[in-house]
Protein backbone atom coordinates (compact mmCIF):
# COMPACT_ATOMS: atom_id res chain seq x y z
CA UNK A 1 0.00 0.00 0.00
CA UNK A 2 2.98 2.61 0.97
CA UNK A 3 4.38 1.70 -2.69
CA UNK A 4 0.74 2.82 -4.29
CA UNK A 5 0.83 5.43 -2.07
CA UNK A 6 3.99 7.06 -2.72
CA UNK A 7 3.03 6.72 -6.79
CA UNK A 8 -0.06 8.11 -6.28
CA UNK A 9 1.64 11.14 -4.23
CA UNK A 10 4.75 11.83 -6.92
CA UNK A 11 2.35 11.96 -9.77
CA UNK A 12 -0.09 13.95 -8.12
CA UNK A 13 -2.88 11.25 -9.83
CA UNK A 14 -5.19 8.59 -8.31
CA UNK A 15 -4.49 4.90 -8.24
CA UNK A 16 -7.06 3.04 -10.83
CA UNK A 17 -6.73 -0.78 -10.97
CA UNK A 18 -7.32 -1.62 -14.11
CA UNK A 19 -7.29 -5.26 -13.75
CA UNK A 20 -8.46 -7.63 -10.77
CA UNK A 21 -9.88 -10.54 -10.62
CA UNK A 22 -10.74 -13.90 -8.89
CA UNK A 23 -11.65 -17.07 -10.06
CA UNK A 24 -14.88 -18.65 -8.08
CA UNK A 25 -12.80 -21.35 -6.35
CA UNK A 26 -11.72 -22.50 -2.98
CA UNK A 27 -8.12 -20.40 -2.35
CA UNK A 28 -8.67 -17.92 -4.92
CA UNK A 29 -7.41 -14.65 -2.83
CA UNK A 30 -4.37 -16.39 -1.74
CA UNK A 31 -3.14 -16.74 -5.56
CA UNK A 32 -5.41 -14.68 -7.61
CA UNK A 33 -3.00 -14.84 -10.68
CA UNK A 34 -3.06 -18.39 -11.07
CA UNK A 35 -6.43 -20.45 -12.35
CA UNK A 36 -6.22 -22.59 -9.36
CA UNK A 37 -7.27 -26.34 -8.88
CA UNK A 38 -9.53 -25.70 -5.81
CA UNK A 39 -13.32 -26.79 -5.54
CA UNK A 40 -15.73 -24.84 -7.37
CA UNK A 41 -16.56 -21.87 -4.31
CA UNK A 42 -18.78 -18.76 -5.24
CA UNK A 43 -18.75 -17.51 -1.89
CA UNK A 44 -14.78 -17.81 -2.03
CA UNK A 45 -14.93 -15.14 -5.46
CA UNK A 46 -17.41 -13.35 -4.04
CA UNK A 47 -15.40 -12.64 -0.28
CA UNK A 48 -12.12 -11.84 -2.28
CA UNK A 49 -13.87 -9.05 -4.29
CA UNK A 50 -15.35 -7.54 -0.82
CA UNK A 51 -11.97 -7.57 0.72
CA UNK A 52 -10.25 -5.82 -2.20
CA UNK A 53 -13.25 -3.43 -1.99
CA UNK A 54 -13.39 -2.54 1.89
CA UNK A 55 -9.26 -2.63 2.22
CA UNK A 56 -9.34 0.53 -0.83
CA UNK A 57 -12.65 2.49 -1.05
CA UNK A 58 -11.80 4.78 2.09
CA UNK A 59 -8.77 5.64 0.92
CA UNK A 60 -8.03 8.84 -1.27
CA UNK A 61 -6.02 8.01 -3.98
CA UNK A 62 -7.86 4.48 -4.73
CA UNK A 63 -10.10 5.72 -8.09
CA UNK A 64 -11.42 2.68 -8.90
CA UNK A 65 -11.24 -1.27 -10.24
CA UNK A 66 -11.80 -2.61 -13.44
CA UNK A 67 -12.81 -6.30 -13.10
CA UNK A 68 -10.92 -9.03 -15.33
CA UNK A 69 -12.82 -11.29 -17.42
CA UNK A 70 -16.32 -9.62 -17.75
CA UNK A 71 -18.03 -11.61 -20.38
CA UNK A 72 -19.54 -9.64 -23.66
CA UNK A 73 -20.66 -12.31 -25.72
CA UNK A 74 -23.44 -14.15 -22.73
CA UNK A 75 -21.16 -16.18 -21.03
CA UNK A 76 -22.25 -14.79 -17.42
CA UNK A 77 -24.73 -17.52 -17.06
CA UNK A 78 -22.29 -19.69 -16.43
CA UNK A 79 -21.78 -20.24 -12.55
CA UNK A 80 -20.35 -23.43 -11.69
CA UNK A 81 -17.29 -23.45 -14.15
CA UNK A 82 -14.51 -22.12 -11.45
CA UNK A 83 -13.55 -19.48 -13.98
CA UNK A 84 -12.21 -15.24 -13.57
CA UNK A 85 -15.76 -14.39 -14.73
CA UNK A 86 -18.05 -12.66 -11.82
CA UNK A 87 -20.90 -11.92 -14.18
CA UNK A 88 -23.96 -14.12 -12.61
CA UNK A 89 -22.37 -15.14 -9.63
CA UNK A 90 -21.83 -14.05 -5.72
CA UNK A 91 -19.60 -11.92 -6.73
CA UNK A 92 -21.74 -9.73 -9.32
CA UNK A 93 -23.70 -8.25 -6.42
CA UNK A 94 -20.21 -7.40 -4.17
CA UNK A 95 -19.19 -5.62 -7.51
CA UNK A 96 -22.43 -3.57 -7.90
CA UNK A 97 -22.82 -2.46 -4.97
CA UNK A 98 -19.06 -0.97 -4.67
CA UNK A 99 -19.42 0.51 -7.64
CA UNK A 100 -22.46 2.06 -7.48
CA UNK A 101 -24.44 0.17 -9.76
CA UNK A 102 -28.39 -0.53 -8.92
CA UNK A 103 -28.84 -3.57 -7.01
CA UNK A 104 -31.39 -5.64 -8.18
CA UNK A 105 -33.68 -7.83 -5.08
CA UNK A 106 -31.64 -10.91 -6.26
CA UNK A 107 -28.38 -9.29 -5.70
CA UNK A 108 -29.73 -7.72 -2.52
CA UNK A 109 -29.98 -11.23 -1.28
CA UNK A 110 -26.71 -12.61 -2.57
CA UNK A 111 -24.87 -9.70 -1.28
CA UNK A 112 -26.53 -10.33 2.14
CA UNK A 113 -25.99 -13.92 1.72
CA UNK A 114 -22.06 -13.20 1.26
CA UNK A 115 -21.90 -10.91 3.64
CA UNK A 116 -23.46 -13.12 6.73
CA UNK A 117 -21.35 -15.97 5.58
CA UNK A 118 -17.94 -13.55 6.05
CA UNK A 119 -15.99 -14.68 9.27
Amino acid sequence: MRRLAALSSRYRQPVLFTELGYTSRQGTASAPATEGSGAVDQISQARAYEAAYRTFASIGWFAGIYGWDWSADGHNGVTADGSYRPGGKLAEASIRYWSGAPLSPAALVLLRSVSAAAP
